[in-house]
């Protein structure tokens, strides 16, 4: 680690104070941009890799309902089978028969 703390440091390849030099100034801006960059590149990797996610389940919505977007198709489906899933046995069988359907 090198001490730029040091009074008289002229430890910069430039031949000037290391805190002062506009060249090691821009060295320090640049890797810092370079770091930045980077991290906002992971981050659009994975926003990309969600998208796809994302359209992948939406498009597996053949049919959306009228007046619904795939999305709120397709999480109405969801719910519905969460719903279903945590009915006690039996439970919506007489609903399936009101409505005249059979379950399938």
């Amino acid at each position: 680690m090198e001490d730029l703390n040091y009074p008289n440091a002229r430890d910069c390849q430039h031949g000037q104070l290391r805190r002062q030099c506009p060249h090691c100034e821009y060295d320090r801006d640049m890797a810092e941009a370079h770091e930045k960059i980077d991290q906002l590149q992971r981050q659009n990797d994975e926003l990309n890799l969600i998208k796809e996610r994302y359209e992948k389940l939406i498009f597996a919505v053949e049919n959306k309902h009228p007046d619904e977007s795939r999305h709120e198709t397709a999480l109405r489906y969801i719910r519905q089978a969460e719903n279903r899933g945590h009915q006690p046995c039996g439970a919506g069988k007489s609903e399936r028969q009101s409505n005249g359907s059979n379950g399938e």
